[in-house]
């Protein structure tokens, strides 16, 4: 396992079944759907994507990935003789339900199909993925291939062709050969003594009471497609992602906010412009730290064009 896989898994031991790590993706389906078609497709997907027949073991107290988990059944809820207010209710609990339920990790598989009928012509389809397996490029890469393989079983065409699946292994292999390089060479131990001098949480000003009893909330600020482009526009001159650059700003805000000489965020990146990972469904993520050291005089603004700065 890489270490951010590790690090998910000994989450989970942690705190069995709450520790937030599941990926959950909620697609409605309008027009006429063939149920079978759709159930034979996921399993298409499981033989092409090596992550889904992933499953959890521990071998001398380590825990080890085995590609061999069953595969999950499509489970199926009709709720087409149920009144629309009353129907409403019954799709967002049950997408609650089968987004939270537990996966067993040493048991497989570590992910779940649930299909919903609205109507005969509109269904609800909600795949949830345990985040060992999956990140957020991974639905894209899931959606196509199950569009692709249901449309030749619902048409009884030949399958698309099924790429290299032990690709994902041999990614998974590589990324662990260049972090154990990373711990045999010292620098892994040079960065965690870095990391270890700052604190582990944040107090910010006006959170009362323990972080349990902290919730998370979304707040929308309105951005223009102008102000976008500038952003971006921007972010390409530093060689950033727009994630880093916001990442950046966010960071820019706490230092302010925290008053702090240093900042440590952890970022989590999955790199897929390469050619051999960009089709691999899977857990490619690396949480990248970033430290930093804000400048009194600094002003993210006045790299901004003239026409779109915010105020």
């Amino acid at each position: 396992m890489t270490a951010t896989q590790q690090g998910i898994w000994l989450a989970e031991q942690l705190s069995p079944g709450v520790s937030g790590y599941h990926d959950t993706a909620v697609l409605r389906i309008d027009g006429p759907l063939d149920a079978e078609a759709l159930r034979l497709a996921l399993g298409d997907a499981r033989a092409v994507h090596e992550a889904m027949r992933c499953r959890v073991i521990e071998a001398d107290g380590e825990p080890r990935q085995s590609f061999d988990a069953p595969t999950p059944e499509l489970a199926h809820t009709d709720l087409g003789a149920v009144d629309a207010q009353t129907r409403a209710a019954r799709i967002e609990r049950l997408t609650a339900l089968t987004a939270t339920e537990p996966f067993d990790l040493e048991a497989g598989p570590l992910w779940r199909a649930r299909l919903i009928r609205v109507e005969s012509d509109e269904h609800v389809l909600i795949l949830v993925f345990h985040h060992l397996i999956s990140d957020g490029w991974s639905h894209g890469v899931l959606l196509r291939t199950l569009l692709s393989h249901y449309a030749a079983r619902a048409q009884n065409t030949a399958l698309p062709p099924t790429p290299d699946t032990s690709a994902y292994r041999r990614w998974l292999l590589s990324r662990v050969t260049q972090e154990q390089a990373a711990v045999d060479s010292g620098r892994a131990r040079e960065v965690a003594t870095l990391l270890a001098e700052a604190p582990y949480r944040a107090a910010l000003p006006g959170l009362k009471g323990p972080p349990s009893d902290r919730l998370a909330a979304a707040v929308e600020l309105p951005v223009s497609d102008v102000t976008w482009a500038s952003f971006d526009r921007a972010c390409r001159r530093a060689g950033a992602t727009r994630h880093m650059g916001l990442t950046g700003l966010f960071g820019h805000l706490l230092s302010r906010t925290l008053r702090s000489e240093r900042t440590v965020l952890a970022s989590p990146v999955a790199i897929r412009d390469d050619p051999d990972s960009a089709h691999l469904m899977g857990c490619l993520i690396n949480v990248v730290p970033m430290v930093l050291v804000p400048r009194p005089t600094a002003d993210p603004r006045r790299h901004w064009p003239q026409d779109a700065r915010p105020s």
